[in-house]
């Protein structure tokens, strides 16, 4: 009786217990229709970070697949470079094929990457086709607002950058159309020594150690990148694995709702007829209050604890993100480093390019001057062609000559036997005439007067012959006195007339003899002089006609060496204008794809924007979060002050009471994470915008380097001038050489006439074709200046492939050398970060080995090289 007494005392207060039950049973389906709200939130940002970091994946894959193709035909250049020196020439068509090779691969990323750019503008264009659908949501989606107006900021942020280096290229365009104006109206001359290519080397060595030094920075990066991927994914597996286990924990709450109100129900209906069962309910909801009152001492340590490690980790956090901020200052000045030095290789490309046009157009000139020096020799060989005829004919007339003295020679000795017959009869007619003389000394008066008469009628034969007809009648009448006289003159007459006529006739010898003896001995002096002359002539002609036959032949010898060179020459130059084109290409690939580089940076950048926007809508949301948690702590601090007077409903609560906590544990480690997963964010953004900032600089270093180069350009320029006023006075000389050959025939044409004229204008000839000698050894010394020239640009560019060689030798070395230190620190650091954590989150020895194991097959998507 007592206790039925006991338990219609206690019925009102279970009465009044269960009309405050449905209000509170309304109050925490409220309170629990919160949390898969949230889920269904974390649920949807979750799907977006997968979705965002599956994207990011690939693009990576596809840059470390691109990276390893680039560093697989970069080798294979350097090694068709090494072939090169080796062999030289033979393996062009090797090294052809191999850059044919290469270029094809260049242009198929090309196409790629404008593909991806095409998509990506597309998905800018049209943003609601690329946000996933997602139904059955109760909860709000994100605010769509937002995004599309990051996006049109980003785009229009774009544009106007795109903008910008629109105006930055028309600006640099004008200018070197200024600076080539300028440059072709100067034509001052300037010097150049060869210091210059020293200084060149020592600023190629600089430049090529900082690009080691840049490329070597950039694969860091990358490995970087690669490491916060990898943490990524890990942060996306636990939280998916968090997801399923709070899945779990509602589904059991929501059980276990059912299951007290199922009871509620029963008690309802069964009322006083089961105050046995009410006894025993009592006792179990007792039980169960005082497990939920140890459970929840228990949540309340391991809360504490779980924001000491929270502090713990963000103070981890805070000093990494100074260490990574200093290192990315550190990495922008690098890359800004190399930016600049690119720009100068660039500059000096240009310059090695003009240099290559310059020693063409030398080329051309030198060929042009060797065409002119050959029509040069092929008028001085007809010239000498023109002095060997006349020559043979001078030597036909010294043979007609000799044969002359040979005749005038016989002449001489008959005229020396006639004289010394006429001397022999001379001396038997003196004989003759002393015996004469002593017959005829009375006739020599009469002899004297018919010397005079006999003159006289020599004198006066034709007046004689007329006057001869007159004298006949006298002579008639004389006759008579004159027959007497006849008689006795007649013998004196005969003797007197054989006298006269022997000694006129001697005289007349005489005379004739001593005329040819005087004009054989003077015509015998003249021909000794003239034949010693012509055989001194003769001898000077044979030697200056050996020397010019040698010097022919050696100037042949040398046109074939020097056509035979110039023709190794043309063969040089059009392999090197031919690898030059190729470089070219390849540069401006290069180029297409910085810029190409430079746009998927400036989306990466836009995106770390969107990521920055969502981090603060998380604050805020975990701000919230907090405040709710906050109340629901004041909540249960009430409920254990009505936990006294309410012991039958902590019964059926301690189920809801547990699922609640749990799930606010796992809301609280999941915003840990995802705090430490926003931080990351952050350095990535920052990271980026420090590799923009390089790039930046890297063009401005571009600019000054093609300032540089347009100096040199000019100086260039100013060179090739020079080169050409030259050529134009050496075509002024050959202009002279060719009057001086027409002057030179016109005096070999006189020469016929005269031979002392001859000789001088041989003199003249022979020191002309030294001067051509002269000329020629100076036209073969510009030749050879021009192939050292050309030895020495081929020099250069050896020396610049074996240190781009050593360069990339060295930065493999070095990247392999990193990479070791870096993945030691990341282990050492993950083994720090393990130990901090408790045992129970502390992962098992499978995970471990298969986290090692995908991480040393990870740095086969690492950037060996860079690219920039």
């Amino acid at each position: 009786m007592a206790s039925l007494q006991a338990i219609e005392n206690r019925r009102p207060r279970t009465t009044g217990s269960l009309y405050t039950l449905p209000i509170e049973k309304n109050r925490l389906q409220h309170s629990l229709s919160d949390p898969p709200q949230k889920h269904y939130s974390q649920e949807f940002k979750g799907e977006e970070m997968k979705s965002v970091i599956s994207r990011l994946e690939d693009d990576k894959k596809r840059l470390s697949q691109r990276i390893e193709k680039l560093t697989a035909n970069e080798k294979a250049l350097v090694s068709e470079l090494e072939r090169l020196k080796r062999h030289g020439c033979l393996t062009k068509s090797q090294s052809t094929n191999h850059l044919g090779e290469y270029v094809n691969d260049l242009e198929a990323d090309r196409d790629y990457w404008r593909s991806q750019v095409e998509v990506l503008q597309r998905m800018i264009q049209n943003p609601s086709q690329n946000t996933p659908i997602r139904g059955k949501v109760k909860s709000k989606p994100p605010p769509g607002k937002s995004l599309s107006k990051v996006r049109e900021t980003s785009v229009n942020k774009l544009e106007t950058k795109i903008q910008e280096l629109q105006a930055d290229r028309d600006r640099l365009q004008k200018e070197l159309e200024n600076s080539r104006r300028s440059l072709r109206e100067t034509s001052s001359p300037l010097t150049r020594s060869r210091s210059l290519t020293r200084t060149q080397n020592r600023t190629d060595m600089q430049e090529l150690t900082r690009l080691r030094h840049e490329r070597d920075e950039m694969q860091n990066l990358l490995s970087t990148l690669e490491k916060r991927v990898q943490e990524i994914q890990k942060n996306v597996h636990n939280l998916t694995s968090e997801r399923d286990h709070v899945n779990k924990l509602y589904n059991e709450a929501r059980c276990e709702i059912h299951r007290l109100h199922q009871d509620l129900y029963a008690l309802q209906e069964s009322g006083d007829r089961a105050s046995q069962t009410s006894q025993s309910a009592l006792r179990r909801a007792e039980a169960e209050r005082d497990r939920a009152v140890a459970d929840l001492t228990r949540v309340t340590t391991e809360r504490d604890g779980l924001i000491s490690k929270y502090k713990a980790t963000v103070e981890l956090a805070n000093k990494d993100k100074v260490h990574l901020e200093s290192c990315i200052e550190d990495m922008t000045n690098k890359n800004r480093q190399i930016i600049r030095e690119r720009d100068e290789l660039v500059q000096r490309s240009a310059n090695l390019r003009e240099r290559l046009l310059e020693t063409e157009d030398n080329l051309k000139q030198t060929e042009q001057e060797l065409k002119r020096s050959n029509d040069s020799l092929r008028t001085e060989r007809n010239a000498m062609t023109d002095m060997q005829q006349q020559l043979e004919q001078m030597r036909r007339r010294a043979e007609t000559a000799e044969r002359d003295g040979a005749e005038i020679s016989l002449r001489l000795r008959d005229c020396e036997e006639q004289l010394r017959k006429s001397e022999s009869r001379a001396v038997l007619l003196d004989r003759d005439l002393r015996a004469e003389r002593e017959d005829y000394d009375q006739l020599r008066l009469r002899l004297e007067t018919t010397d005079d008469e006999r003159r006289n009628l020599e004198m006066a034969l034709r007046d004689t012959s007329q006057r001869l007809s007159h004298l006949e009648v006298d002579l008639t009448t004389r006759t008579r006195e004159v027959n007497e006289l006849r008689v006795a003159n007649e013998d004196s007459n005969r003797a007197f007339s054989r006298t006269q006529e022997a000694l006129t006739n001697k005289t007349t010898e005489l005379a004739n003899t001593k005329g040819e003896l005087s004009a054989s001995q003077s015509s015998l002096t003249e021909i000794r002089r003239l034949l010693e002359a012509e055989k001194q002539e003769s001898g000077r002609l044979r030697d200056d006609l050996n020397k010019l036959t040698k010097e022919t032949q050696k100037l042949q010898s040398e046109l074939r060496e020097v056509n035979e060179e110039r023709d190794q020459l043309d063969q040089r130059t059009a392999g090197y204008l031919n690898e030059i084109a190729r470089l070219e290409r390849t540069m401006n690939e290069r180029d297409t794809e910085c810029g190409k580089l430079m746009d998927q940076l400036r989306s990466i950048a836009e995106d770390a924007e969107s990521w920055r926007s969502r981090w603060e809508s998380a604050e805020n949301k975990l701000t919230n979060v907090r405040i709710e948690l906050e109340e629901r702590e004041a909540e249960l601090a009430a409920e254990r002050e009505r936990a006294d007077t309410r012991e039958r409903d902590l019964v059926h609560l301690r189920a809801t009471l547990n699922s609640t906590e749990i799930q606010y544990g796992s809301t609280s480690r999941a915003l840990c994470e995802s705090t430490e997963k926003l931080q990351l964010a952050r350095a990535e953004v920052e990271t980026v915008n420090a590799e923009l900032s390089r790039l930046r600089d890297n063009l401005t270093r571009l600019e000054g380097e093609k300032s540089t180069l347009q100096r040199e350009a000019t100086s260039l320029r100013i060179e090739k001038d020079q080169m050409r006023a030259q050529l134009d006075d050496v075509e002024m000389e050959i202009d002279q050489l060719k009057e001086q050959l027409e002057q030179e025939k016109s005096v070999s044409r006189h020469l016929q006439n005269n031979l002392q004229a001859s000789r001088q204008k041989e003199q003249g000839v022979l020191l002309e074709l030294q001067e051509k000698s002269t000329e020629v050894s100076a036209l073969k010394e510009r030749i050879t200046n021009v192939e050292d020239r050309s030895e020495a640009l081929q020099r250069e560019s050896e020396r610049l492939r074996e240190r781009l060689s050593e360069a990339e030798r060295e930065a493999n070395r070095l990247s392999r050398s990193l990479s070791a230190e870096r993945f030691e620190k990341e282990r050492a650091l993950s083994e720090l970060r393990l130990s901090t954590l408790p045992a129970v989150y502390r992962p098992s020895g499978y995970t471990s080995l298969a986290t090692t194991l995908a991480s040393r097959d990870r740095p086969l998507l690492r950037e060996p090289e860079n690219n920039f």
